[in-house]
């Protein structure tokens, strides 16, 4: 919730937005196994944000958060971890249903949470990362 009321600044209307929130959050009521949730749920708000990665080459080794792709090189001082770019990987173009399949430990999720948070401030203005998150994990760790 914090996160979305940082993100969401329109005031007109944006049905597909509402559409893709409604269905996760009806998708997080009815399952379990929610581990990887917030993170598939970040990586795809970012398609209604307008700044989505372009997965189509998601074969290179690099990927570039300034342009939102993948690249041969690095081509920016922003570093990311191989870890970070594998789980991004992993994550592109699957779905809620297939959430489960994918096998992260606690470390994997910080790391791309934060990969996430960093991204949100490089596309977004005036993001300002979610308090919630340092009070979660001050309690979870």
């Amino acid at each position: 919730a914090e996160m979305l009321s940082i993100v969401i600044k329109e005031e007109e209307q944006n049905k597909a937005l509402f559409n893709f929130i409604e269905n996760a959050i009806f998708w997080l009521e009815n399952n379990h196994e929610i581990a990887n949730f917030h993170l598939l749920f970040m990586l795809e708000l970012t398609l209604y944000l307008g700044c989505y990665p372009d997965g189509s080459n998601k074969e290179l080794p690099y990927f570039d958060m300034e342009l939102g792709q993948f690249t041969e090189n690095p081509l920016t001082k922003i570093n990311t971890k191989e870890s970070e770019i594998n789980t991004l990987k992993q994550l592109l173009g699957i779905n809620f249903d297939s959430i489960n399949e994918l096998k992260l430990n606690a470390k994997q999720r910080t790391e791309f949470l934060n990969f996430m948070l960093d991204y949100f401030a490089i596309h977004l203005f005036d993001f300002k990362k979610p308090k919630s998150i340092e009070i979660l994990s001050n309690i979870f760790n």
